[in-house]
Parts: C-alpha cells; structure tokens; sequence
C-alpha cells in the first residue's frame, strides 16, 4: 500500500515516470538477472524466466501534436541483438493526473506506420518522427499512484489495469516504478479465464551497466 503524495504535485508524474522506466538515457537495456541469480540460490516455487527489455524515451520533438505535459516511451521486449525484426513492441503514452498520478495509454504496435517508426528508432543516422493523432489506442490502460511504499522502503510509483490484449487474452497488469528497479507482474487469461502466465511475483527488472 501507498502513503499518497498531497493534491498539489510539485511535479510532472508522467515526465518522472518514464524517466525512471528508461533511466533517463534514450537508449537503455534492461534485464532481471539479478533476480535469476537469487532464485538460483533461494529456489522458489514458481521461478521467472530470463526476460530483456530495450527502452526507449521519446523527446518532444519525436511525437509531433503531443498533449501537453505528456510523455512517451517504446519498449522492445526480447533478446537486444534480434531487435527489432525478432521483439514484441510496446508503445505507451503518460498522462498526468491530480495526486502526482498519471496513467498509461497502450497505442497499438502492429501496422506499418508505427512499425516504421520503431525500425527507425535502431538507425542513429535518422530523425525519427510520430504524428500523435495517428496513434491508435489499443484498450490497455493502467493509473499509477505516487507515494511512500513500506515493501520497497522508497517512494515509487504503483499501478494496476489492463485490458484485452490483440490475441483475445485479457491481461491484468500490478506494476512498481521506482528510480533504479521497473518491477511488473502482468498475470494473463485466456478467453475461458485461464491464467496463463506460470509465475505469481513481479519481474524485476533492471538497467544493464
């Protein structure tokens, strides 16, 4: 549980959001080994798998005709070499709300003009743009409050939604933000409510060195 922040914010929940998701680089690599070393030594019963992650934070200048005060980022989740011919794609755009709380807007990934975008993103040599009103919301939202977290001992950022997903799973996401770990557990069901995924606690994932 959180100890909320007060209704006036001293600053931008969405531009601090997704500076700790991508590290404040541009360009960032994360991973959960960290956590694969522990379970090594503390077996647990449900283990997690190995999981990468490339991020991406995007400027102002990358999504023309942004709302104002909001922030953007892409996720690649997959091995960094064999992206991004061989990733899952992530889009997501970060509203701030009242109480230093923002929420998540998911932009559908699979078609040819965000697609392009996302190739560009790994070619240094060119000024990659979006036009915002060409982003297409693909029904995957989740509120992210900021507060004090007793669990982690640090202020962070808590979130839970969801949605169904592209395949016709419905996915339900709890997820903590803080400035140095992004740890998700996003629990997926089939059409006739069967969870999916094989473990119960977050991933924890973070930023290679």
């Amino acid at each position: 549980l959180l100890s909320t922040a007060a209704a006036a914010c001293s600053f931008n929940a969405a531009s601090l959001w997704t500076k700790w998701v991508t590290n404040g680089q541009n360009k960032s690599y994360w991973d959960n080994r960290e956590q694969i070393a522990s379970e090594k030594e503390h077996p647990i019963e449900n283990p997690h798998p190995y999981a990468e992650e490339t991020r991406f934070l995007l400027n102002d200048e990358m999504v023309m005709g942004r709302p104002d005060e909001w922030s953007f980022v892409v996720i690649e989740i997959g091995n960094a070499r064999f992206c991004p011919k061989l990733c899952s794609p992530t889009l997501f755009g970060m509203q701030p709300l009242d109480n230093c709380s923002t929420m998540l807007t998911s932009y559908d990934v699979y078609n040819e003009y965000v697609g392009d975008f996302i190739d560009c993103l790994y070619d240094d040599s060119r000024e990659c743009r979006l036009e915002y009103s060409k982003l297409v919301p693909n029904g995957i939202y989740i509120t992210y409050d900021y507060g004090y977290n007793a669990t982690w001992s640090e202020d962070v950022f808590y979130g839970e939604g969801g949605g169904i997903t592209s395949s016709g799973s419905q996915l339900f996401v709890q997820e903590t933000i803080a400035h140095d770990f992004v740890a998700p557990l996003e629990l997926f069901y089939d059409a006739d409510g069967n969870l999916q995924t094989s473990y119960t606690e977050p991933l924890v994932y973070k930023v290679k060195m």
